[in-house]
């Protein structure tokens, strides 16, 4: 198999190269930051439907239709893994939209965070 290349850690300042998003000593803290903003700031039941085998399986078939492939850069000619299924209209907005094959795209991690304005995830 095929390492990836080192880059850079994600943490702001760290000059540590990983093959992951974050080094080994940044790694824990970041899941513990995502670990406490799904359990303290996230709304229990949008956590909950996340969680949920009913969303596991809406969210297989929106990226087997969108071929893997983050939508959004494909229209701009680039070809990039798909890692996150976005719901256009948010969940916590509609609740009722939240299955609707409609309403979901499926885009790469980059440009989640560009649509949420926030830090990459570990």
């Amino acid at each position: 198999m095929v390492k990836r290349a080192l880059r850079p850690c994600r943490e702001l300042g760290c000059n540590n190269l990983t093959r992951n998003a974050y080094c080994e000593m940044h790694e824990k803290s970041a899941q513990k930051s995502t670990r406490e903003y799904n359990q303290y700031k996230r709304d229990p039941k949008v956590n909950a439907f996340y969680k949920s085998s009913k969303w596991r399986k809406v969210r297989a078939v929106a990226i087997a239709r969108d071929k893997g492939l983050c939508q959004r850069c494909l229209k701009q000619g680039i070809l990039r893994h798909a890692q996150v299924v976005h719901h256009l209209v948010e969940v916590n907005v509609d609740w009722e939209l939240r299955y609707d094959l409609n309403n979901l795209e499926s885009v790469c991690h980059a440009c989640h965070n560009r649509e949420h304005n926030r830090r990459p995830p570990g």
